[in-house]
């Protein structure tokens, strides 16, 4: 009986330990994604005071104009897509310290040739460029599901897209291409995913790391649409071990509307984005499934 009860001891210990490891892998990581705000947050202080300081120059003292003057500075694009290169980069810069000293420093030589050997192939890079290049189209395909069921998820989207982005278009380009995908992907792939399967399993890691990262948008929209994404780069994260083909696939992503835009507007539909999709997933497979000689001789 008395070894019973410690068996069953033993057991309750060991289904309570976990539990306490995965709330801390979560608070943690949630804990990360609270601190990347706060620096965007607090880079738009100054900015803003820059901008109060100019109005009240410009208005000779007058506390209403300078009011309105800075109101209509604030809200204008111009000022939006400066704000949001500006805390991009800010809060890139301090995760990727994060990431460089907590991570970084532990890769050491035989990750590193193991990485050369593994990732930097052109089988490899090409399967990257395929898979980001289906992704966004399957991205598409679900953004258009979700604008079906909400159609003020779209409004909002687009609202808030164009509030922020229309500005200096190469800013733009700047921060959606270059800044959003470096800092996000060694925030989510490098720092909270890394937290998460410490505690969690790699498939659990993988899930919670990409709703965060969709909850991250602060959107309806991009939250839904930004889970094929999310979940290739978190697999991306698990089987390469490195943030930088992340990165690639991001900035791909990210690049996509540009080579959008650029296609006739018949094929601007969701019959074309679904092909796409099905021609991506098939030459994936056909990389990865075709036989071995025919891999050596590639």
């Amino acid at each position: 009986m008395e070894q019973m009860v410690n068996e069953n001891v033993n057991v309750g210990q060991q289904n309570q330990r976990p539990k306490k490891k995965i709330w801390k892998g979560l608070l943690f990581s949630i804990l990360a994604l609270l601190a990347a705000l706060a620096v965007q947050m607090v880079v738009g202080i100054p900015m803003a005071a820059i901008i109060m300081v100019q109005c009240m120059m410009q208005a000779g003292g007058d506390a209403n104009a300078a009011q309105q003057l800075y109101v209509e500075a604030t809200m204008g694009t111009e000022f939006m897509t400066n704000l949001l290169v500006v805390s991009t980069a800010a809060y890139g810069i301090v995760v990727l310290l994060w990431y460089k000293f907590a991570y970084v420093k532990k890769y050491t030589a035989e990750k590193r040739a193991a990485f050369k050997e593994t990732v930097c192939k052109s089988k490899v890079i090409g399967s990257l460029v395929i898979a980001a290049v289906g992704c966004y189209c399957l991205d598409i395909l679900v953004a258009s599901f979700v604008s079906i069921l909400s159609p003020e998820a779209l409004e909002v989207f687009n609202s808030s897209m164009e509030a922020v982005l229309s500005g200096d278009e190469l800013m733009a380009f700047l921060v959606v291409v270059i800044l959003a995908p470096i800092a996000e992907e060694i925030l989510f792939r490098g720092i909270v995913f890394n937290m998460l399967s410490k505690h969690w399993s790699d498939v659990a890691a993988i899930i919670v790391s990409t709703v965060l990262f969709g909850l991250y948008h602060g959107n309806l929209m991009q939250a839904i649409y930004v889970l094929p994404i999310g979940l290739l780069l978190g697999y991306t994260a698990y089987k390469c071990k490195s943030v930088l083909p992340c990165i690639v696939i991001h900035m791909i992503n990210n690049f996509m509307p540009c080579v959008v835009a650029l296609l006739p507007e018949a094929l601007q539909v969701e019959w074309f984005f679904a092909i796409i999709v099905v021609v991506c997933a098939g030459l994936l497979y056909f990389i990865w499934k075709m036989p071995k000689k025919v891999q050596t001789i590639a």
